[in-house]
């Protein structure tokens, strides 16, 4: 489904603008507000730290949790102790009025202000419309955005991905700095299947993994889970170790 209405400041009945500012660039400056864009523009490098994007308001409703209580009218202006300092999603309209709560009640607005992680609201937009396949370039953005935004089958994706990736052995079909950088995003978000799927994946192509230059960069714990896991025995090691390098000797 794609998004309708590419020119004009009207807003179609079951449509949003969403103004998504960057919150590692938020700015006291006062600027007009960025024209309007399509799903479709997103694909290409983006103009500026501030995109405004239209977008089907039924899908979004569907799709994502946070929508559903941004858009839906129950969101909560000011955000809790325990939401994630990276994101930091302050939701605002241009119109919308406070409820009895204190909260800023989204339902009846056409245009949404978000401040938070934009590769990740991107990556996620694109998803719920136009969706991309799932790589290792674009799987950690992918990640950010579905836990922050609560966008449940794009948690289902993500880690049917992952696993699928982490039961190869015959090569290392990712580099070794993504699964690290993956690892210290899943040890800092609790996101228990990267954490359960790693150690395997480095067992089964720690000949590919011991050759890297990455090697000293692998985490002390990543390392001793892997170095535990059922899959690298003695007689593994040796017999791939020999495979990949049949002239040399084992000291």
């Amino acid at each position: 489904m794609s998004s309708g209405g590419d020119g004009g400041d009207g807003v179609a009945a079951d449509e949003v603008v969403l103004e998504i500012t960057d919150s590692s660039s938020l700015s006291t400056t006062s600027t007009p507000p960025p024209p309007p864009i399509p799903i479709s523009a997103l694909d290409g490098p983006l103009p500026s730290p501030t995109v405004a994007v239209r977008a089907d308001r039924s899908r979004l409703i569907e799709s994502s949790s946070y929508f559903r209580a941004l858009l839906g009218g129950s969101f909560r202006s000011a955000p809790s102790a325990s939401e994630p300092r990276e994101l930091r999603i302050r939701p605002i309209s241009r119109g919308s009025e406070l409820d009895s709560s204190g909260g800023c009640s989204e339902s009846g607005s056409g245009y949404v202000q978000i401040s938070c992680n934009l590769e990740a609201t991107v990556q996620v937009l694109r998803y719920l419309f136009e969706p991309p396949a799932i790589t290792h370039e674009n799987f950690l953005p992918l990640l950010e955005g579905a836990l922050f935004l609560a966008v449940e089958n794009l948690l289902v994706d993500c880690e049917r991905w992952f696993r699928n990736m982490g039961c190869q052995s015959s090569s290392m079909l990712v580099p070794l700095d993504f699964i690290i950088e993956v690892w210290y995003f899943a040890q800092t978000h609790g996101v228990t299947f990267v954490q359960d799927a790693c150690p395997g994946y480095l067992a089964q192509n720690f000949v590919q993994v011991i050759s890297s230059r990455s090697f000293a960069r692998i985490p002390y714990d990543l390392l001793c889970s892997t170095m535990e896991f059922p899959h690298l025995t003695v007689d593994r090691f040796v017999y791939m170790y020999f495979r990949r390098f049949p002239m040399t000797k084992l000291m």
